[in-house]
């Protein structure tokens, strides 16, 4: 993270206040962790404020982590972590190049993102790309918390660009498996509120059980009537497409933490 994102991210915090929850705008951090059912139930994602230390979320996240954490985390070595990019852009979905091995003091996972890049469907973020970018950074506080202090992970930072229904069921294809590993945590920028109230992985899910359906029932979207824009995937709804083809999506469920 550069000097001048540290500084921006400490602005930032000064200056946003955060309304009361229940009030008209509540930008309140929530989070939603997804869990396997039974009495040994075990983390398998956490989707957290896309803002991540801009709002202090933080903060509110040690909470929500300590009360979701399970002895099942402690066997978790590797994080993929997915945001949408805010500082460039990209044709679909992007990874670190070969040059980056360290997010701060997290290590990366070169075995994973070399295997994601030998698909060619990622685009590398340059250097230069990376240090500008902070879609990811400023959820690195959040991350930290996941698991116990001490316990040894590596990284997987998954960049969502501008992704099209055809691109992004390439991408769900490609994560699906990992999401069937137990030593595997994904930690996803979102807005929970977008799940509704009930927070059923089922009925979450089957919107997104393949991107093309997604992209053919949902309306074009029109400003002016003369000109129509095709829906585009967020990082949560293109895990929710993954999440669909991980063979034990029946015994998962998502718990909300406000």
């Amino acid at each position: 993270m550069s000097d001048e994102n540290i500084r921006e991210m400490l602005l930032a915090q000064a200056n946003i206040t955060v309304p009361e929850r229940g009030s008209d705008e509540d930008f309140g951090n929530c989070f939603a962790a997804l869990t396997t059912n039974g009495e040994e139930s075990a983390v398998r994602a956490f989707i957290v404020p896309t803002f991540g230390a801009y709002n202090n979320a933080h903060v509110d996240f040690t909470k929500v982590s300590s009360g979701a954490q399970t002895g099942a985390l402690e066997n978790v070595r590797r994080i993929f972590v997915m945001a949408p990019v805010w500082d460039c852009y990209i044709d679909g979905c992007g990874i670190p190049e070969r040059r980056c091995a360290w997010y701060g003091n997290i290590p990366l996972d070169l075995p994973v993102l070399e295997s994601l890049r030998r698909s060619r469907r990622f685009v590398e973020l340059t250097v230069e790309q990376d240090m500008n970018e902070r879609a990811i950074e400023v959820l690195l506080p959040l991350i930290d918390r996941c698991l116990q202090e001490g316990q040894e992970f590596t990284l997987v930072p998954v960049f969502v660009g501008g992704l099209m229904p055809d691109k992004a069921e390439q991408y769900t294809q490609l994560l699906a498996p990992y999401l069937s590993d137990p030593s595997n945590l994904f930690v996803v920028a979102g807005n929970v509120a977008d799940l509704g109230e009930d927070l059923n992985v089922h009925k979450a899910i089957t919107s997104y059980d393949s991107p093309l359906r997604f992209i053919n029932e949902t309306s074009m979207i029109s400003s002016d009537r003369s000109m129509a824009l095709s829906p585009v995937f967020d990082a949560l709804e293109l895990f929710l497409a993954a999440l669909v083809q991980a063979p034990e999506r029946e015994e998962l469920r998502l718990n909300r933490f406000w």
